[in-house]
């Protein structure tokens, strides 16, 4: 243990530390990321990242959403869910999902006005029934352009957060 004294060498140890959390484990992530995608999802494809309200879980998120999105129907959405490296829940996991989505657009205001300028686009998702009885809900808004969904998701039993998506 001698040489621990040296501060060279706990320098040259700190650094390669501070090295692999902030630079290798992100590119490593990424990586089993993108080889985690199947080939089915590679049309139509929204991408983001998500994050739990629990410490360090946290992922990427990639939807199948038609284009364009139908207004006041109800469609089909196919989710990969990707969990990081360093996420306590299913570390470097996938799972997909089916869920039914409804685009809804209200340009209605206070005493039954419309206002076309003044809409609220809302975008909902929900899990299709599963025997375990879990649930999923997302709801989020849509930019002007189509092109960005921000919004939020809580699971039962237990679980809610944020997410992203851009479209590819």
């Amino acid at each position: 243990m001698r040489f621990l004294k040296s501060p060279n060498i706990i320098l040259i140890i700190l650094s390669v530390f501070i090295l692999f959390i902030f630079i290798i484990a992100p590119i490593l992530n990424y990586a089993w990321y993108r080889v985690s995608i199947p080939p089915d999802f590679k049309e139509n494809v929204w991408a983001g990242v998500w994050e739990s309200k629990t410490n360090l879980v946290s992922g990427r998120i990639i939807a199948q959403l038609p284009n364009p999105i139908p207004k006041n129907k109800t469609f089909d959405v196919k989710l990969l869910i990707y969990w990081n490296f360093w996420s306590l829940w299913r570390p470097g996991g996938c799972m997909r999902m089916d869920l039914e989505g409804q685009f809804n657009i209200s340009g209605e205001q206070g005493g039954g006005e419309s206002n076309e300028r003044s809409y609220t686009p809302s975008l909902t998702f929900k899990l299709k029934g599963r025997p375990d009885g879990m649930s999923l809900d997302y709801s989020a808004t849509i930019d002007q352009h189509s092109t960005l969904i921000v919004g939020g998701y809580k699971s039962e039993p237990f679980d809610m957060g944020h997410f992203m998506l851009r479209k590819w």
